[in-house]
């Protein structure tokens, strides 16, 4: 089940990276700020899914190397969501720049997470 778990990780990081270039782009081009949004939302949903793997493995006796390895898990989930509250009102070529932010602090997360694994 670790193992499972540090693939789901390796995948959230290559989607964090995919947003921050998509929406990076969107923003500069003005396009497609609809699949930023999407994009968002399947990144949220991967982190989640990571997020309770980690959990299942907590509940089974696995614990991390460093306890702030769950304050970070938290963290990560929640980035993207609150990027995306953040931004709500603002127009779609703002939305995809913050969601771009918003994949930049998952990613620098996704790394303190690896570190304290």
């Amino acid at each position: 089940m670790p193992s499972l778990h540090h693939a789901g990780a390796l995948t959230a990081l290559a989607a964090s990276g995919l947003l921050v270039a998509f929406a990076a782009v969107a923003a500069w081009r003005d396009v497609a700020h609809e699949w930023v949004q999407r994009m968002g939302l399947v990144l949220t949903g991967v982190n989640a899914a990571v997020a309770a793997l980690g959990l299942l493995l907590l509940a089974t006796g696995e614990s991390p190397h460093d306890g702030l390895h769950l304050l970070y898990g938290l963290v990560l989930v929640a980035a993207v969501p609150i990027g995306m509250v953040f931004a709500s009102e603002a127009p779609p070529q703002a939305r995809s720049g913050v969601l771009a932010v918003a994949g930049v602090a998952a990613l620098l997360v996704i790394w303190r997470l690896f570190s304290t694994g």
